[in-house]
């Protein structure tokens, strides 16, 4: 009667010690980074400088942007799909095709960066000689990664 009630005891300390097993508890600890917004401000515009009256496609001065934010951290940077018109009370141009070159390559470095931005200038027909411009500015939106 001994042995059976001390292997009845063995057998219950044996199924509880495999539940208790089959139940761990860990924990982990809760870090947060916050970073600076990021920023853009213009630095000089969109300039086509002397474009001869009878050239078809032009490109001109880029466009320069500072950027500033967080260090090290990557951004993309939207540039306008659409064809601005830009004009100077007597006729009319267009505007597109913006591209994008940024130093260095959509990394803040130093929380800092510099964009350039160009687009092409697209004379249809003869145009008056004279000042163009947009009615409108161009939109350059960033995001970081």
């Amino acid at each position: 009667m001994k042995t059976k009630i001390n292997f009845g005891i063995a057998i219950f300390i044996l199924a509880c010690s495999f539940s208790s097993v089959a139940q761990m508890t860990a924990y982990a600890n809760i870090y947060a980074e916050v970073i600076a917004p990021i920023g853009i401000g213009k630095s000089t515009d969109l300039t086509i400088n002397q474009t001869i009256v009878d050239q078809k496609s032009v490109s001109g001065t880029a466009a320069s942007f500072s950027v500033k934010g967080s260090s090290l951290n990557t951004f993309d940077v939207t540039l306008p799909k659409e064809v601005f018109t830009i004009n100077n009370g007597v006729g009319n141009m267009t505007v597109g095709n913006f591209t994008t070159s940024v130093v260095p390559a959509n990394t803040l470095q130093n929380n800092a960066s510099i964009i350039s931005i160009n687009a092409t200038l697209n004379v249809s027909g003869t145009r008056t000689a004279g000042n163009y411009g947009a009615q409108n500015p161009f939109q350059v939106t960033l995001n970081y990664n």
